[in-house]
């Protein structure tokens, strides 16, 4: 099993928010089966957190994003995520694989849940472990999420975490833990992304890729454009009339389609170019 994981994009501005869209769209032509995203996705913007999730849901492969402390101020506003997205933890299965994607900034809230989802996962069923704090920051090795986990050991593949910016790698009892350096989405684009192989319970390895070096593409999904070509505005319809114009999109339209007022919907003839004949016998 291979999958692509990053931290710490810190999206401040709309740029950034399109640089991550670009790098959702290239990473998914990579030999990759999902990616993970692990925290301070935004920099205290909240505002941008609908947008990475349109940009997650649009992705050709599966994202998984969990919050980190940029995203919910440290949890004092745990709504800025859970506003937008079903849940601040969750868990999710891949070929066998359990990931669990823990919420650090609150250390009791997720502890019943992830009591509970330990406990689902029988013993010999490889588990990885996804946050954004590192151990040294969610109280390793007797406290938080700490205890439950060194209780499943032996069948915890790798602890992952994000939040220092720096690539690190370390042991909680026998728990390997392995903190990702930070890939940031600003224009100077510092930062890496990395590449794990599994191989049952064990990380067979880890890459890192230099961002900055990564030709980014653009993905097919700019908004179409429509224009009317015949003067037809501010006017009483008195007689049938043919309204036509054009339309483009960066991919192929398929359809154009017309309303009156608050009426339904219809589909004009044509699509790049279009037309829809008006009659006001038909408007009674």
């Amino acid at each position: 099993l291979k999958f692509l994981a990053l931290t710490d994009t810190h999206i401040v501005k709309g740029e950034d928010l399109e640089r991550f869209r670009d790098f959702m769209h290239t990473a998914c032509a990579r030999d990759v089966e999902f990616i993970v995203v692990l925290g301070d996705i935004t920099g205290h913007q909240p505002e941008y957190l609908p947008g990475v999730r349109q940009v997650a849901e649009r992705s050709k492969l599966p994202v998984y994003l969990l919050p980190g402390n940029h995203d919910d101020n440290y949890a004092h506003n745990s709504n800025w995520w859970s506003d937008v997205f079903p849940s601040n933890y969750y868990r999710f299965n891949h070929q066998g694989y359990h990931f669990i994607m823990n919420w650090s900034q609150d250390r009791d809230a997720p502890l019943p849940w992830l009591a509970a989802t330990l406990d689902s996962i029988a013993p010999g069923e490889p588990i990885v472990f996804c946050q954004h704090f590192p151990p040294s920051s969610s109280g390793a090795p007797d406290e938080g999420v700490w205890p439950l986990l060194t209780a499943r050991q032996n069948d915890l593949a790798v602890a992952l975490s994000g939040h220092t910016h720096s690539r690190m790698s370390d042991t909680v009892g026998t728990i390997r833990s392995e903190t990702l350096g930070s890939c940031s989405m600003s224009e100077s684009r510092d930062g890496f992304f990395y590449e794990i192989t599994l191989t049952g319970t064990k990380v067979e390895k880890i890459e890192e890729f230099v961002f900055a070096d990564l030709a980014l593409e653009t993905p097919d999904n700019a908004p179409p454009t429509v224009a009317v070509e015949s003067g037809c505005a501010y006017f009483v319809l008195e007689e049938p009339l043919v309204v036509s114009g054009t339309a483009d999109d960066d991919s192929a339209v398929e359809a154009v389609q017309w309303q009156i007022d608050s009426g339904q919907w219809n589909n004009a003839q044509g699509a790049g170019q279009w037309s829809v004949a008006l009659n006001p016998a038909d408007m009674l």
